[in-house]
C-alpha cells in the first residue's frame, strides 16, 4: 500500500510539473474550407467560437488549412499538442484536399502513438465527429440521416460502459456533472448526419472507438452523442460545446443555462488535460512560421452573425516557415 501511494504521488507530482512546463497547450484546428463544399481551395475559415473555447481553457491556437500537405502536416503535428476539428456542413468525399488533409492526420497521430508512444488527441465536433468515423471506418456509408438541426438534449451513458466516471471523457466530471448532463437539456445540437449504433456495430470502428452515450434527435431516434479512442487518442462529441457560451446569436438550440455553460467548460477542460500528456513544446518564433491566432490581439472579421477568421492561400504553411 505503501508503495502504491508513492508512485501515486509522483505521478500525480510529475503531471503538475507538466502542467507548469507546458504553460500553454498549442492547438491546432483544422480550418474548414469556403465556402464549405469548395474544391478549389483558396480561403479557409475557422469560427471564432472555437478558438475561445480553447482560449478559456489557457490554449494557444494555430490552424492547419484544407490544402497543407502531408508534409505540412506531420511538421505541425510533431509540434503541437492537441488537433481540434470544427463543425462544418461540407459534403464529405474521400477524394476531397480537404479530406486528404484529415486523413494524413489520423495517419500522423496513429503512427506516433505506434512509434513513438507520443500522444496528440483529436477532438472532433459535429462535423470532426462525424469525419473521424468515417475515416476510420473508411467509408461514410457509416453516416445516415438524422432530425438534429437546432435542438438541445440530454444524454444517456452507454450502459455497456462500467461507470462514466471510469471513461477518460467523463472522467473528471463529479457525480452532479452527470446527474445535471443525463436529465437537463445542456447541449446544443445542429447535424442533419450522425451515426447509428447499428452502423457502429456493423463497421471496423469498434475496433478505434467506445461509445460513450447516446442521444435522440427529433424524432426519437437514438444515434451515437460521444466517444472515445479504444487505443488512440480520439474524443468525439456530436454537439456543439463551444457555442454554449460563446455563440452571441439567440438561437433555439442552444442552451444557456448556468449548468449548461458549466458543462461546456468541463469538456474545454477535459480535452486540455490530454493535450498536456505529450511533451512537445512550440516556441514564440514557431508560432509565428504558423498560421497563428490569437483573439486578444487580431480581431476577427463579423459575418452572418458570427466572428471568422478568413484566409487566403497565400498564408499556406510551409516547411520553411515562410
Amino acid at each position: 500500500m505503501f508503495a502504491l501511494n508513492k508512485l501515486i504521488l509522483i505521478l500525480t507530482s510529475l503531471q503538475i510539473f507538466i502542467s507548469e512546463f507546458i504553460e500553454s497547450p498549442v492547438i491546432a484546428i483544422l480550418g474548414n474550407p469556403y465556402p464549405y463544399n469548395s474544391e478549389n481551395l483558396t480561403t479557409s475559415r475557422v469560427n471564432s467560437q472555437y478558438v475561445s473555447w480553447l482560449e478559456q481553457s489557457f490554449a494557444t491556437v494555430v490552424v492547419i488549412q484544407p490544402w497543407s500537405t502531408k508534409e505540412e502536416v506531420d511538421k505541425i503535428l510533431e509540434r503541437v499538442n492537441g488537433v481540434l476539428w470544427p463543425g462544418g456542413d461540407r459534403d464529405l468525399r474521400f477524394s476531397g484536399e480537404f479530406e486528404q488533409t484529415a486523413i494524413n492526420i489520423i495517419n500522423k497521430i496513429m503512427q506516433l502513438h505506434d512509434d513513438h508512444n507520443v500522444d496528440i488527441p483529436l477532438w472532433g465536433t459535429c462535423q470532426g465527429f462525424e469525419m473521424i468515423a468515417a475515416i476510420l471506418a473508411n467509408s461514410l456509408e457509416v453516416l445516415t440521416n438524422f432530425d438534429g438541426w437546432d435542438m438541445q438534449n440530454s444524454i444517456t451513458f452507454n450502459s455497456t460502459v462500467a461507470q462514466p466516471y471510469k471513461t477518460k471523457m467523463f472522467g473528471n466530471f463529479t457525480r452532479k456533472d452527470l446527474i445535471i448532463l443525463q436529465n437537463q437539456n445542456v447541449n446544443a445540437h445542429y447535424h442533419r448526419l450522425g451515426i447509428s449504433e447499428d452502423s457502429f456495430n456493423n463497421s471496423t470502428l469498434r475496433k478505434f472507438l467506445k461509445i460513450t452515450s447516446f442521444a435522440k434527435d427529433m424524432k426519437g431516434k437514438m444515434f451515437i452523442n460521444t466517444y472515445e479512442g479504444v487505443n488512440y487518442p480520439f474524443f468525439g462529441v456530436q454537439f456543439h460545446p463551444e457555442m454554449v457560451a460563446f455563440k452571441r446569436r439567440s438561437m433555439k438550440g442552444i442552451p444557456r443555462s448556468i449548468e449548461a455553460i458549466m458543462i461546456s467548460q468541463k469538456f474545454s477542460g477535459f480535452f486540455l488535460s490530454q493535450t498536456r500528456m505529450n511533451w512537445n513544446r512550440m516556441s514564440e518564433d514557431e508560432l509565428k512560421k504558423f498560421t497563428y491566432i490569437n483573439s486578444n490581439v487580431d480581431i476577427p472579421v463579423f459575418e452572418n452573425g458570427s466572428y471568422y477568421y478568413t484566409y487566403s492561400r497565400s498564408d499556406k504553411i510551409n516547411s520553411e516557415g515562410k
